[in-house]
């Protein structure tokens, strides 16, 4: 009886996870700006590099970088929930944050953390990635 009481809660529990939706990702990051506190990349920490980094994501589309030299891209958010895509761009050109042009997963957003897996390919497990970009707000 108790075996049939703990698989019914478990199922109602994973029944009732949820995703991060693309409506949250463009609302969360358009408030305020977001600091670079975590980053690697091909399994190797640079943010040394990235430390002194904020993000500023506007409702255009836009990001303003603020770093020693300022730059400027674009973002958008495609429209499945699972996973939810965040896509950045900033031009080759750009200081050194065309590092961040990519689609990263959004792997965990709160209303003062996201946390950013890359999303290297098709079939790609993302839980599993070391990869990530952790952004927390300022």
């Amino acid at each position: 009886m108790k075996i049939i009481l703990y698989l019914t809660l478990f199922v109602a529990i994973l029944a009732c996870s949820k995703h991060t939706t693309p409506k949250k990702v463009n609302k969360r990051l358009t408030e305020g700006s977001w600091a670079i506190t975590e980053f690697i990349d091909n399994e190797i920490s640079i943010l040394k590099k990235y430390q002194n980094v904020s993000l500023g994501f506007s409702d255009a589309g836009n990001i303003n970088a603020i770093s020693e030299t300022g730059a400027s891209g674009s973002w958008s958010v495609g429209n499945d929930k699972n996973p939810t895509i965040l896509y950045l761009n900033f031009p080759e050109l750009t200081d050194s944050l065309h590092v961040l042009t990519d689609d990263w997963v959004v792997f965990k957003l709160t209303k003062d953390l996201c946390i950013l897996k890359r999303n290297n390919i098709s079939g790609f497990n993302y839980e599993t990635s070391i990869d990530q970009l952790t952004l927390t707000k300022k």
